[in-house]
C-alpha cells in the first residue's frame, strides 16, 4: 500500500505532477493526496490537487495513514521536522519516519 501525500504552492510549482499521478494510478493499492497552499484559477480540484491548504498532522491523521507505515519526507528543514514530530505524535514509530 502506497500513500502519496504531496504539497506545493500551486500547479506551477508541482514537479512531475502528471508523471506521479500516472504512476500512483497504476498501483493496485495506492492513495493520492495533493494539497496546494495557494491554488491558481487554472488548477483543477480533484484533478491537479485534492485540497487547498498545507500538509499538517491533522491532514495525515484524517487520511488514515496506517500507524505501521514508513514515511519518507522531503522538503524544507522546518517542514520535515514539524511533520516528523507530528507523525510520531500520531503513533508512527520514530524509526519509520525518514527525512532527506
Amino acid at each position: 500500500e502506497v500513500w502519496w501525500v504531496h504539497g506545493a504552492r500551486d500547479g506551477s510549482e508541482h514537479p512531475f505532477a502528471e508523471e506521479s499521478r500516472t504512476l500512483v494510478g497504476q498501483l493496485g493499492r495506492a492513495h493520492w493526496h495533493v494539497r496546494y497552499s495557494r491554488p491558481r484559477d487554472e488548477d483543477r480540484i480533484d484533478v491537479d490537487y485534492t485540497a487547498a491548504g498545507r500538509i499538517s498532522a491533522n491532514t495525515v491523521g484524517a487520511l488514515g495513514v496506517p500507524r505501521d507505515a514508513h514515511a519518507y519526507l522531503c522538503g524544507p528543514d522546518t517542514f520535515m521536522h514539524q511533520l516528523s514530530d507530528a507523525l510520531v505524535g500520531l503513533g508512527l514509530d520514530p524509526g519509520r519516519v525518514h527525512v532527506e
